[in-house]
């Protein structure tokens, strides 16, 4: 990862989570990944996917707090109250986070007592080739228009 990528991931997460002093610098660990902190506190890593030719970034992050209080966590940990936890559709296992209208990633269980415990939950969020994000878009907006025919 060199260190334009780095600087427009920053720009790129700071702009998502709605926290400008977020900072990502390299990983001692790893050329392909960089550890992305908010004040002394690391929050995560970010890494590098090159399959399918496209190269593509993930952003993971264990959060400490069980489903109940999820989105009053986050927006306290980035200062946003724009931040929101929706359901999926067909999935108990894991949500979506969104910034106001814009969709950011999915946060996932890493233990099956999901939503009784506050055991460590894990945010992914992709970021990508322009290419990559429309699709992704696309698939979210057929998953949406799905589960709302499916509501009529």
């Amino acid at each position: 990862m060199d260190k334009s990528e780095i600087v427009k991931l920053r720009e790129f997460l700071r702009r998502s989570f709605g926290a400008p002093t977020l900072r990502v610098a390299p990983s001692s660990k790893s050329a392909d990944a960089a550890d992305v902190s908010l004040g002394e506190r690391k929050l995560g890593t970010v890494t590098v996917d090159d399959e399918d030719g496209d190269r593509s970034f993930a952003f993971e992050m264990k959060v400490p707090v069980g489903r109940p209080v999820l989105q009053d966590y986050l927006r306290r940990l980035f200062e946003n109250d724009k931040l929101t936890v929706v359901g999926r559709v067909n999935k108990t296992d894991s949500v979506e986070l969104n910034n106001g209208g814009d969709f950011l990633g999915v946060i996932s269980a890493d233990d099956p007592g999901y939503g009784d415990t506050s055991d460590p939950i894990t945010l992914h969020l992709v970021h990508g080739t322009p290419t990559l994000l429309e699709r992704r878009a696309r698939l979210q907006n057929r998953n949406d228009l799905a589960a709302q025919a499916k509501t009529r």
